[in-house]
């Protein structure tokens, strides 16, 4: 069956406090503007935060993070940002899938084995999840 969604992708700066926090403001505005109809939303990105830090808990009041919601156990490291040092186990989450209450997290990864001739591919681990769409 079709079924409709949004999906937002986002890449915040990695220094201003200030824009940080005006950035998840922004994006959760536009998201509900753009979406009257209250569909499936997926947030994704490089939020150069962690956790703890208020713009990521502004988010999480509205919207679920898929590692915390997640049915499966996550897997892969905590850490997202491995300023390409392959032998660094990452500490820092900063990526993140966040989604509305009309999605469902069935998993989580963070994919913390791919690299090619010793290196990472990137200074930022891939994160996956496997998500369901309820019926809206």
């Amino acid at each position: 069956k079709d079924q409709k969604f949004m999906v937002f992708n986002t890449h915040f700066d990695h220094m201003g406090t200030v824009a940080r926090t005006e950035s998840a403001k922004l994006i959760l505005r536009k998201i509900k503007e753009i979406n009257p109809a209250n569909l499936p939303v997926i947030l994704t990105g490089d939020f150069n935060l962690t956790p703890d830090e208020l713009p990521i808990q502004l988010i999480v009041k509205q919207m679920s993070d898929s590692r915390q919601v997640s049915k499966a156990k996550p897997t892969g490291t905590d850490g997202t940002f491995n300023g390409f040092k392959p032998d660094v186990i990452p500490t820092e989450r900063i990526d993140y899938i966040f989604v509305n209450q009309i999605v469902d997290v069935a998993e989580y990864h963070v994919l913390n084995d791919l690299k090619a001739d010793g290196r990472v591919i990137s200074d930022h681990f891939p994160v996956l999840s496997r998500l369901i769409l309820k019926n809206h």
